[in-house]
């Protein structure tokens, strides 16, 4: 039995050359379950597959067909779901975070806006354009994090999770200076 396990071990590509070897195994078969070991993407979800998980898709649980392997895969702009929904999450919540403290800073200490490019707009149109400016920029930072996503799936999150990061540093510092000189 264990002999059969390691056996089944290593028949799976792994490390620097698996892509080499499995372009080798797929030039070397002409049988279905070669080509399907091409097969990168999943149709449903677009998760990748990799080939210890052939038969089943890791992300969205789908199973896998030979069939497959021959179906058109969708484009980046028709993708069925956004990438990173908590992050997205996380991210609109920290925002209107910053709003709120935002405007209890300006209004009840009677503070200003640090943000020489809020200030323009808080100056020159007054807060309701600058929470619209301010989700203008959630909506634009989500849209690179999807379009990046789609191209390197890493990255995509790295982005998302620095700019929830990059977003609760002005929370923070309002939350000190409420404590502070409250």
């Amino acid at each position: 039995m264990r002999q059969q396990a390691n056996a089944a071990r290593r028949d799976i590509p792994c490390g620097l050359f698996a892509f080499a070897r499995l372009q080798l195994d797929i030039a070397n078969r002409s049988n279905l379950t070669g080509r399907i070991m091409a097969m990168r993407r999943c149709v449903e979800c677009n998760g990748r597959i990799k080939p210890k998980h052939m038969g089943k898709c890791p992300k969205c649980g789908r199973e896998v067909t030979p069939a497959d392997a021959f179906l058109k895969q969708p484009g980046w702009l028709h993708m069925p779901e956004m990438r990173y929904q908590n992050a997205y999450v996380w991210l609109v919540l920290v925002s209107a975070l910053d709003v709120m403290l935002t405007l209890i800073v300006l209004v009840a200490m009677g503070g200003f806006e640090v943000n020489p490019i809020a200030a323009a707009v808080i100056d020159t149109q007054g807060f309701t354009w600058a929470i619209v400016f301010k989700f203008a920029i959630v909506v634009m930072v989500v849209l690179i994090c999807e379009v990046v996503g789609r191209l390197h799936d890493r990255s995509g999150r790295k982005l998302a999770r620095a700019a929830i990061v990059i977003n609760s540093l002005p929370v923070i510092y309002t939350f000190a200076l409420l404590l502070f000189f409250s």
